[in-house]
């Protein structure tokens, strides 16, 4: 019988022929008995780096690119319990920047047209009503005798009154009413403002915290992991979504913009704010868990710090122009 990859902790190097690398930094491990990367300072367990059945996840989303819906679902699931999450899933394990972005978009994606879809649908009932109202006055009014100059001067701009109507005052599902329901939905250009900053906000928070890793003792962390833990911290906006759609059909079961529907918008933007102090507390446990930082606390506050700043400016640029 061959003898064990380990003895003890440390691994029996004369029995290993690949490279072991720092899971984080991808410092060559090869010979060292202490379960730390003397390049960036990660402490591991040894049977994480050495033992390929622990390599691949159970569910996570990078690993199982066979079964992405069920993968992505588990993921998200999974994320509610941060701390058994971030204990299962290793720096050891493969990951994949190509399908971490792909997570990062679909769910962005999911929660922006999720949010948006209940103003959308208000603001459409109201313009739909609006227009109808006006097509029927002035259809009334053609037929009075004194519309005939009116009517002719429409005639030889327009050709005719319904195609007068059709650019002023257009019916739904054609594209001259979407052209004028996002022209005059102002209340649609405020949610989607602030909606573009909650769904950009993990993207910026992987680059303020990049902008500090030479701070915190990590200058040499592979970006990928950074990255990880931004995705699968900032995954929970997917439950906001779902109260979005929600929120839509209370708009739609509503009729015109009533106060409800108005509630039920600003609500789901008061869920938006709540939701991020939350996704800030599983990146802090992806970084005490999973990377291990030394100062997780002080590096999310600074992240966030950044972030908060760089959004409020945004917006105010936004709500300026």
């Amino acid at each position: 019988m061959d003898e064990p990859l380990q003895t003890g902790d440390a691994p029996n190097w004369a029995k290993i022929g690949e490279e072991i690398r720092c899971p984080l930094c991808d410092y060559n491990l090869r010979g060292l008995i202490d379960p730390r990367c003397p390049e960036c300072g990660f402490r591991f367990d040894w049977p994480e780096l050495i033992d390929p059945t622990r390599r691949l996840h159970p569910y996570v989303f990078e690993h199982h690119p066979e079964r992405n819906v069920w993968s992505m679902w588990r993921t998200i699931c999974g994320g509610l319990q941060p701390w058994r999450f971030w204990s299962s899933l290793h720096p050891a394990q493969p990951s994949n920047a190509r399908r971490l972005v792909v997570y990062i978009i679909v769910v962005a994606g999911f929660v922006l047209v999720a949010n948006l879809s209940g103003i959308i649908v208000s603001a459409a009932r109201d313009l739909t009503a609006q227009n109808s109202s006006e097509r029927a006055w002035f259809a009334g009014y053609s037929r009075n005798p004194r519309s005939a100059e009116w009517m002719s001067e429409l005639q030889q701009e327009y050709g005719s009154l319904d195609a007068y109507l059709d650019e002023a005052f257009p019916k739904p599902a054609s594209w001259a009413f979407v052209k004028q329901l996002f022209i005059s939905g102002s209340e649609i250009l405020e949610v989607a403002k602030f909606n573009f900053i909650y769904v950009s906000w993990p993207l910026l928070t992987c680059a303020a915290l990049l902008i500090f890793q030479w701070s915190m003792k990590r200058a040499k962390v592979n970006p990928r992991h950074v990255l990880r833990c931004v995705a699968y911290s900032f995954d929970m906006a997917v439950w906001v979504g779902v109260l979005g759609i929600a929120a839509t059909v209370l708009v739609a079961a509503s009729g015109r913009m009533s106060m409800m529907s108005i509630f039920a918008m600003g609500a789901l933007i008061a869920l938006e704010c709540l939701s991020l102090l939350f996704m800030i507390h599983r990146l802090w446990v992806a970084y005490r868990r999973y990377l291990r930082f030394d100062r997780p606390f002080a590096t999310i506050v600074a992240s966030q710090v950044i972030v908060g700043l760089t959004a409020l400016n945004v917006l105010l640029v936004a709500y300026i122009w």
